[in-house]
């Protein structure tokens, strides 16, 4: 991911936001369609409502994220933290979708604050559900490339 860039210093928010949004404009072609129809999906999954056939709505969400990767959840990640897309944090963070996030090497240049922009729910069982696994994780893991 070239946009990440080549100098070993950690990334601060502001200057995550500001890449991200460039991030955005420069692939917006490729990958708008992709977080709207991710976007929908949830959305309907979760306003669904017939009082005659009720669904579990964890089932055909588990569903969805079970088709995404690291890389994806990476993407999906950043683009809900995008202000024009705080619908969609609200659905990662309802149903747990970041609970399979993992390859931490697409954090190296950033803060654990990145992280902390999220509700720990968002994070599933998985192994960013706990701050200290979190921490540890990530420090580890951007320690090791040095």
């Amino acid at each position: 991911m070239d946009w990440i860039g080549s100098d070993d210093s950690l990334m601060t928010l502001e200057k995550f936001y500001e890449t991200n949004i460039e991030f955005s404009n420069k692939n917006h072609l490729f990958l708008s369609h992709y977080f709207r129809t991710l976007y929908r999906i949830f959305k309907y999954v979760d306003e669904y409502n017939d009082i005659y056939n009720q669904i579990d709505r964890n089932h055909y969400i588990k569903l969805v994220r079970a088709q995404l990767s690291s890389s994806e959840l990476f993407l999906i990640m950043c683009n809900s933290l995008d202000p024009t897309q705080y619908k969609s944090k609200i659905y990662l963070e309802k149903y747990s979708i970041l609970e399979h996030l993992t390859g931490m090497k697409f954090f190296k240049k950033w803060y654990i604050s990145i992280l902390d922009q999220f509700e720990v729910k968002a994070f599933g069982d998985g192994i960013l559900s706990d701050i200290d696994n979190r921490k540890e994780f990530f420090y580890s893991e951007n320690n090791a490339d040095r």
